[in-house]
């Protein structure tokens, strides 16, 4: 029953956006934007929101966030090989940083145009190094701890995983 009215719902949006105007988009968008908001309105009153009462996974996200946070945390870096076996990279400090993770705002609003402020209006922010860094990069910074025994920062262009300790059945141990 619900997944007949659910259904109901979204085929009459989708009539109602095939039946706009082709030449007026904003009539259009309109309509799919009405219809979407009564199907959700009659999802809302259908099945309503879950009861969330152990709130267990906001609690696995604290940990998580709190294990990270450990200023020595010591693990073990593996790459994928083309077999898909993971292969040892080294011992390492952390969970390793996406080479596009930023400090700082990636934008910052543009200010002011004459005498007018433009809040809407946004511009690329530099880091703190004065570069800017990429939307998006497929990269990895992990602290691999060298044959001195000192954390030093590699650029990683593989999938890696990290782990806190050492995996078993993997093609390399680290050691």
């Amino acid at each position: 029953m619900k997944r007949t009215l659910l259904s109901s719902i979204a085929a009459a949006g989708f009539m109602l956006s095939a039946c706009a105007e082709p030449n007026d988009s904003n009539v259009a968008d309109s309509r799919v934007r009405e219809a979407q908001g009564s199907a959700m309105r009659g999802l809302q009153a259908t099945v309503g929101q879950p009861r969330i009462t152990n709130w267990t996974e906001a609690r696995l996200m604290n940990r998580i966030y709190e294990l990270r946070d450990q200023p020595n945390l010591s693990t073990f870096t593996y790459r994928s090989g083309l077999n898909g076996q993971l292969h040892c990279v080294g011992k390492s400090i952390g969970y390793g940083l996406p080479y596009a993770a930023q400090r700082s705002n990636p934008e910052r609003p543009m200010g002011y145009e004459g005498r007018e402020r433009i809040d809407s209006a946004t511009i690329p922010q530099a880091e703190p190094n004065g570069l800017f860094m990429p939307d998006s990069a497929s990269a990895t910074w992990v602290l691999l701890i060298g044959p001195n025994g000192q954390a030093q920062p590699v650029y990683v262009e593989d999938d890696i995983t990290v782990s806190p300790f050492p995996l078993q059945n993997v093609a390399t141990q680290c050691r």
